[in-house]
C-alpha cells in the first residue's frame, strides 16, 4: 500500500450503470484528476443509450430517465470525452474488473478503441483496502 501513497498525479473515475451486471448500460462517466493530493480538474458526462432506468436504480443514483434524455450524450461522444480527459494519468478506481469489463464490451459494441485497457496504471482503491485490513 505504501507505493501508492506517493502518486502524485492520478486521476480517480466513476462509470455509473443500469444495473450491477457486466451486460448493463454506462449512464453516465465521471474523473476527477488530483495533483499532489488536491483535485485540479473534474469531468462528468450523463450517456443517453435509451436505457430505461428502473425506479430503484434512479433512487440510488438521484438520475432519472429524463435527466439521460434532456442531458445525456452518444455513448460515443461520452466516451472520447472522458478519455481525452484521463489519457495521460494513473487511473485510480473502486471497481477495476467490473469497470474493465464493461468498458471492453462497450468498445466491441459501439466500434471504439480500448485505450483504457492494456499497458495501463490502475489502482483499485477497494481492493487495496481489502487487502490490507485483513
Amino acid at each position: 500500500m505504501q507505493e501508492y501513497l506517493h502518486i502524485q498525479y492520478f486521476t480517480v473515475i466513476d462509470i455509473c450503470t443500469s444495473s450491477l451486471s457486466t451486460d448493463s448500460e454506462i449512464i453516465s462517466f465521471a474523473a476527477l484528476r488530483f495533483e499532489n493530493g488536491v483535485p485540479t480538474d473534474g469531468f462528468f458526462e450523463y450517456v443517453n443509450s435509451g436505457v430505461v432506468l428502473s425506479d430503484s436504480v434512479s433512487d440510488i443514483l438521484g438520475i432519472t430517465n429524463n435527466t439521460l434524455k434532456n442531458y445525456g450524450t452518444t455513448m460515443e461522444d461520452a466516451y472520447w470525452q472522458f478519455i481525452e480527459f484521463c489519457y495521460d494519468s494513473e487511473l485510480v478506481t473502486a471497481h477495476y474488473n467490473f469497470d474493465m469489463k464493461l468498458i471492453e464490451r462497450i468498445c466491441k459494441e459501439y466500434d471504439l478503441p480500448t485505450v483504457l485497457i492494456g499497458e495501463r496504471d490502475f489502482v483499485d482503491f477497494l481492493e487495496m483496502y481489502s487487502n490490507n485490513i485483513r
